[in-house]
């Protein structure tokens, strides 16, 4: 067949077809040529086309699909690393049984590639977007296709997003900091004290008891300056951020150590009892403090990471006078060092709050000076 027939199309007319759909990634058709013959031809995604073929047509003849399949990805993978978006051609003879469905997508003879050269432009969108009524190609070169015209839909995933995004560094800061501070507190601990600073099951008592309220970050609430504009991960405020914090909760836990031993002459499972109780309240009260950018009592918390913290704070000072603390090793303290430990916290979190902002005002300023 020359080139000049197959470019007057008003030798074929469409005779039935199976519409493209995003399971397939492919549409096929079935044209009544001239002399009667009908014939099947799929166009799609490369790879959904491949699937369907069992031959190859070349120049010199039809082979078989499995001889050259790798070679065939080969030229897809080059087109495509060009810049080029690729689908894939395949057609069969079905002039006995023109009429075709899904399942009539076999044995097909793979025809060669279209290639679509489409450079992006300056100021170049990180995801291509297509509405379902779009003709087959836009659809197919769309990383997203809409099924509802409706450009809300956008907007509410790109808030969706930016919410989860910006509650995954939440964690990532609070969990980073409050670790980081607790391994340098353990080991300046065990450098002085004739004893363990806690026990293995306190240890891991504590961080299952901190770890509680983790679990509803993920349903925070987010500050609507969070989500007016895009954020990227950067691993560099995070560390400064793990590093900075990390420091501060190390300095308060030698702090909770000089007291207790040397003011509170506390034995050795009062101590453990006393860092277990201020570690945990520390690290279960600095999650209001980082969880914002504003001031903490100018952002509410989400309900179940309020009522999660609650629980777990009441169960902590319980948890001592109780037959299962008594299990991890832990003993009842005297009511007022309760109030000696809260105070420290309170200061602890005093202090983190005017960090925090000096801290977000040094992070804007650098980031400022590297645009």
């Amino acid at each position: 067949m020359s080139a000049e027939s197959v470019a007057d199309k008003s030798r074929f007319h469409k005779f039935d077809e199976v519409p493209y759909d995003f399971i397939r990634k492919r549409l096929s058709v079935v044209v009544e040529c001239e002399d009667s013959k009908h014939l099947m031809i799929t166009k799609g995604a490369f790879a959904n086309v491949l699937d369907c073929c069992t031959q190859v047509a070349y120049s010199r003849g039809v082979e078989s699909i499995d001889a050259v399949r790798e070679e065939l990805i080969e030229r897809f993978e080059r087109y495509s690393n060009d810049g080029f978006r690729v689908l894939g051609l395949a057609y069969r003879d079905r002039t006995d049984d023109p009429r075709i469905d899904k399942d009539d997508e076999v044995e097909m003879t793979f025809a060669g590639f279209f290639l679509f050269e489409d450079p992006p432009k300056i100021g170049a969108a990180d995801v291509g977007i297509s509405v379902d009524s779009a003709v087959d190609v836009a659809k197919q070169a769309a990383d997203m296709v809409l099924l509802r015209h409706d450009l809300g839909v956008i907007a509410r995933g790109v808030v969706t997003g930016r919410g989860t995004f910006a509650n995954s560094i939440k964690y990532v800061l609070i969990t980073t900091s409050a670790n980081f501070g607790n391994m340098v507190s353990m080991v300046g601990a065990s450098l002085f004290l004739p004893f363990l600073p806690l026990l293995p099951k306190q240890i891991l008592l504590n961080n299952f008891l901190s770890d509680l309220p983790s679990l509803a970050i993920s349903t925070d609430s987010v500050d609507p300056e969070q989500i007016a504009q895009a954020h990227r991960w950067d691993q560099r405020m995070i560390r400064r951020f793990m590093i900075v914090f990390g420091a501060i909760s190390s300095l308060f836990d030698f702090l909770t150590f000089g007291t207790l031993l040397w003011v509170l002459k506390a034995s050795e499972a009062q101590f453990q009892t006393g860092w277990f109780l201020e570690s945990l309240i520390t690290e279960l009260t600095i999650v209001m403090i980082i969880r914002t950018r504003r001031s903490f009592y100018q952002s509410r918390p989400g309900k179940w990471l309020a009522l999660a913290t609650s629980v777990t704070l009441c169960a902590a000072f319980v948890l001592p006078y109780t037959e299962l603390g008594g299990l991890f090793g832990l003993v009842p303290l005297p009511w007022w060092w309760l109030f000696v430990l809260v105070g420290i916290t309170g200061i602890y979190l005093a202090v983190n709050e005017q960090l925090k902002h000096l801290l977000y005002v040094w992070l804007d300023r650098s980031s400022s000076r590297k645009r």
